[in-house]
């Protein structure tokens, strides 16, 4: 379930080692520019899926079950390819986010080959907004091998 944004950072008074009694007006010209408070907004709110696999086909592939939904941003921490290729297989893949209509390559591209299953990482961290979803650029296969997404976010209420 997506989170508010407007939750207190959870840790931050620990990181800070503040005990209370300090006004926020006091504390922003302490740590403004300064610290970077995202973990602390979202580590409690980080949550794992994996999408569906897809037959890699040449050019761009998106996982049907990945867009993010009206009402919610994703704060992506990580996203990753599975491609498994059975005998004879192989694929050129790298990841791919679609921010609207346009495909975004997120990643390096990685040669996987006959009866090997690798792991393509994403670089991270990034944020997607309602109607953004995940996928990959296929620049060349043989005998289709599958693909898995696989994403750990924070999702937010907007």
């Amino acid at each position: 379930m997506a989170a508010p944004i407007q939750n207190f950072p959870s840790g931050l008074q620990s990181a800070l080692d503040i005990k209370g009694g300090d006004l926020p007006k006091e504390l922003a010209g302490f740590i403004q520019g300064t610290v970077d408070l995202t973990q602390y907004y979202l580590v409690n709110k980080r949550t794992s899926s994996v999408f569906a696999a897809v037959a890699a086909a040449v050019g761009s592939n998106a996982f049907t079950d990945s867009v993010v939904p009206v009402g919610e941003l994703w704060y992506v921490w990580q996203f990753s390819l599975l491609c498994t290729c059975g005998a004879g297989a192989n694929a050129t893949i790298r990841p791919l986010v679609l921010f609207g209509a346009n495909g975004y390559a997120v990643g390096p591209q990685s040669v996987i080959i006959a009866t090997q299953a690798d792991r393509v990482p994403a670089d991270t961290p990034f944020i997607c907004q309602p109607g953004d979803s995940f996928g990959f650029v296929c620049t060349a296969q043989t005998l289709a091998p599958n693909v898995t997404g696989i994403v750990s976010v924070s999702k937010l209420r907007v």
